[in-house]
């Protein structure tokens, strides 16, 4: 009998066998295409997505000196996470002036024209709420669903003319809800680009 049996894996094999099976299911599951709305149900009860944060960005958050959006929401995002962003409220680039024409939601206006001094994301609609992560580029948020990912810090802010944002009023808040593959970037896209 002992000799039939030495030749089997060991315990510790075979939980290593079914890690890897149960591994290559969910990569299968969560790997490339759009989820369906049975997966996307499946997951958002998972407890997959981490953390939902929600912050205010004044339309007078100027641009850092190192001109990087204004306010930094405290979310460090790590290589394979990504979060989802969605904004509501109003914000004015001439809080003084009733009905100003840049009395505007998230979304912003037309593309913010090329002048000088240019506005803080050039090509992205004036007046529009947007962010960027680490050293990437300035990407346009709006009011969203809008996915940015990692890794780098998430910065977000308002498009508007640098040192013209003495005078603006309003402004946006934001919800941000942050997901990973549990540092698993392999098995496809951060969950939330799923999901928006």
């Amino acid at each position: 009998m002992f000799r039939l049996t030495a030749g089997l894996p060991s315990r510790r094999r075979i939980s290593v066998l079914a890690a890897t099976a149960a591994l290559g299911a969910s990569g299968a599951m969560l790997g490339a295409g759009p989820a369906s709305a049975a997966t996307t149900s499946a997951h958002r009860s998972s407890g997959l997505l981490s953390q939902t944060t929600t912050v205010y960005v004044p339309a007078t958050a100027a641009p850092t000196i190192s001109d990087m959006p204004g306010v930094d929401t405290g979310i460090e995002l790590a290589p394979g996470e990504g979060a989802m962003i969605t904004a509501t409220g109003t914000a004015s680039c001439l809080a003084a002036e009733p009905d100003a024409p840049c009395d505007l939601g998230a979304d912003g206006s037309v593309p913010a024209p090329d002048i000088s001094p240019p506005f803080m994301a050039p090509g992205i609609p004036a007046y529009s709420l947007d962010g960027e992560v680490g050293s990437g580029p300035l990407t346009f948020i709006g009011t969203g669903p809008a996915t940015v990912q990692g890794p780098g810090e998430l910065r977000l802010g308002y498009n508007d003319e640098i040192g013209a944002y003495y005078d603006n009023g309003g402004g946006f808040t934001v919800t941000i809800e942050t997901c990973s593959l549990y540092g698993l970037p392999i098995l496809g896209p951060p969950l939330c680009s799923l999901l928006g």
